[in-house]
């Protein structure tokens, strides 16, 4: 079995996110529930249904900041990756408030810059796991280098 890799929190993040989104988009609160329970909202009035994809997009971050922390390695160090984590971050944010006050165009183009970024930034991190941060190869990008160099 191989070791995750930033990539994969990505891809966790992305289909949970999706399948959120999905819920909130396409089903209607209402197709789970009898007419009476349809129109009842719960907390923040939402309907169960919503408050579930809700839920999913909320896990869905918090799983990738959490596999991202796990990884550790020097990507913490560089000031690149922690800029492209905390533009993610705010991409997140405005993705929410574009879903709750936007327009279609507005959240289309929320979710997809806030996707973008989440590649860059798992992108970025994987580079550095691989070949170390620029002027400190990892071990075995030395190693590499140095056989390549006979």
């Amino acid at each position: 079995m191989r070791n995750p890799t930033a990539l994969d929190a990505m891809a966790r993040w992305l289909v949970l996110t999706l399948a959120g989104v999905g819920l909130f988009a396409l089903i209607p609160g209402s197709s789970f529930a009898a007419p009476g329970f349809a129109s009842t909202r719960w907390l923040f009035s939402l309907h169960p249904v919503q408050l579930v994809a809700a839920v999913m997009i909320i896990a869905a971050w918090v799983l990738f900041v959490v596999h991202l922390a796990l990884l550790g390695g020097p990507w913490m160090r560089d000031l690149p990756s922690i800029a492209l984590a905390v533009l993610a971050l705010v991409s997140v944010g405005a993705s929410a408030a574009a879903f709750t006050w936007g327009t279609t165009t507005s959240i289309v183009t929320a979710f997809l810059v806030s996707v973008g970024l989440h590649v860059a930034l798992c992108l970025r991190i994987d580079r550095i796991a691989r070949h170390g941060l620029p002027g400190r190869p990892t071990t075995v990008a030395r190693k590499r280098r140095a056989a390549t160099a006979l």
